[in-house]
């Protein structure tokens, strides 16, 4: 008998990464590489706005040093840029710039590298119960693709800090299921409040503060505490300090942005309309916008009934996706850099998905719906300009720029894996309903 690699739940998630991986890899980068009309091996990217390594660290720290009170060491071209970090992100910043801007850089990055390929790690360990710990082959395989993925190129490049926002966010999380006593819950709180004050984009990762078995009076206290500490960081710098950064964030938000390496809802709502006449359908911007978000939302919601009916342990690793991705396609600004750190949560799903699934089988639905969610983040490692394909024959029928609109903004596939991963969860929580009411 011929061995069957789709035997178990892992080979078929390891499977599906793997054939995702060709598929993208060929479309997205052989192709328009190699197979191209000039017959030149050409790879053309996204222009990078701002080609200084570190730019944006060094931003951040000038103002950090600023906020503290110590003198600029390096001066930047960027001083005429309001504040729209939160006080707790240009004081842990200012720290950091007692360095020169070339260690603090040196040091950061080291620390982003660290934290993109051991969060993960640090979280099945969380999960798997029994004694011994193994990796999962999937953790492995999207954490190298990943590693080589425009998000990643990005974020390291400008010197962002995404990867550090959200691992402070997982790892509130991890604290926060992982005990029971009143002090490290606060901690907790504490971290994914830190985490979230860096990137306000990751602000849905509160919900995973709620556990099924709360009364409505814990719930009411534990918001209290959410509350005070996010107020109090708030202050950490002053009153006109957190007013300023109010006033600030909402000057920026009101700023409509028609980049493609915007991701948000509202970017990809208006970037579309400067590229197809959707008018003519009746169709607006608002309107487009609107019913994106109401989608995700509805999604969000979903996660968290489903999240809420059992253990965080067993349902809550889809919040992680959802929610996180969530944030950013409902904030007005989101850059393309932050797609690195979405790839954490994804990774810490598939991993702990294979490690259930060891001794079952994903249904053909549930098999299809987890091959749209890994190729579509798949397809956000890729920040190639798809001109190359205008020979191709799929061309003769649809205009290259339509395509190009949807396929050169990561909005449309980090929807498709909100919803994809949502229906996953629902049919994985239906069939485990059904298993338990048959027993």
């Amino acid at each position: 008998m011929k061995p069957n690699i789709f035997k178990s739940g892992e080979n078929q998630i390891i499977a599906i990464i793997f054939f995702s991986f060709i598929i993208t890899y060929l479309l997205f980068y052989i192709i328009p590489t190699f197979i191209n009309v000039t017959q030149n091996s050409m790879y053309v990217s996204k222009p990078i706005l701002n080609p200084v390594i570190g730019g944006d660290l060094k931003w951040v720290l000038n103002d950090g040093r600023e906020v503290l009170g110590l003198p600029i060491i390096e001066p930047d071209t960027l001083d005429d840029i309001p504040l729209y970090g939160t006080p707790v992100t240009y004081i842990l910043f200012g720290v950091l710039g007692l360095l020169s801007h070339r260690r603090a850089y040196y040091l950061f990055t080291a620390i982003q590298v660290l934290l993109f390929f051991f969060m993960p790690l640090i979280w099945s360990k969380f999960l798997e119960k029994k004694e011994g710990f193994s990796i999962s082959p999937s953790i492995i395989l999207i954490l190298i693709l990943g590693s080589s993925s425009y998000g990643l190129e990005y974020e390291l490049q400008m010197g962002q800090y995404d990867i550090f926002s959200i691992s402070l966010c997982i790892l509130g999380v991890y604290i926060f299921h992982q005990s029971e006593k009143q002090w490290q819950h606060i901690l907790a709180i504490l971290l994914i409040s830190i985490g979230i004050q860096l990137k306000v984009q990751f602000f849905l990762l509160i919900l995973c503060l709620v556990r099924p078995d709360d009364t409505f009076k814990t719930l009411i206290k534990r918001g209290c505490i959410v509350s005070l500490i996010n107020l109090s960081l708030l202050l950490i710098a002053g009153y006109q300090r957190m007013l300023n950064y109010i006033v600030n964030l909402m000057a920026a938000n009101n700023i409509p942005s028609y980049q493609p390496n915007h991701h948000s809802i509202r970017s990809f709502a208006y970037f579309q309309f400067q590229v197809i006449p959707l008018e003519s359908l009746g169709l607006t911007p608002e309107l487009v916008r609107w019913v994106l978000a109401i989608i995700v939302i509805c999604c969000v919601l979903l996660t968290l009934k489903a999240s809420l009916k059992s253990s965080f342990t067993m349902w809550g690793k889809y919040g992680l996706v959802v929610y996180s991705i969530a944030g950013c396609l409902l904030m007005p600004l989101s850059q393309d850099y932050r797609l690195a750190a979405l790839v954490l949560p994804f990774t810490i799903l598939l991993g702990n998905l294979s490690f259930e699934m060891n001794d079952k089988k994903l249904t053909y639905f549930q098999s299809c719906l987890l091959f749209i969610a890994v190729t579509s983040l798949q397809m956000t490692f890729y920040r190639i300009d798809l001109r190359f394909y205008y020979h191709l024959w799929i061309y003769r029928f649809v205009p290259l720029t339509y395509v190009l609109s949807f396929i050169t903004n990561a909005a449309p596939m980090l929807i498709t894996i909100v919803v994809s991963i949502t229906a996953f969860l629902l049919s994985i929580r239906s069939k485990h309903n059904l298993s338990h009411a048959a027993v």
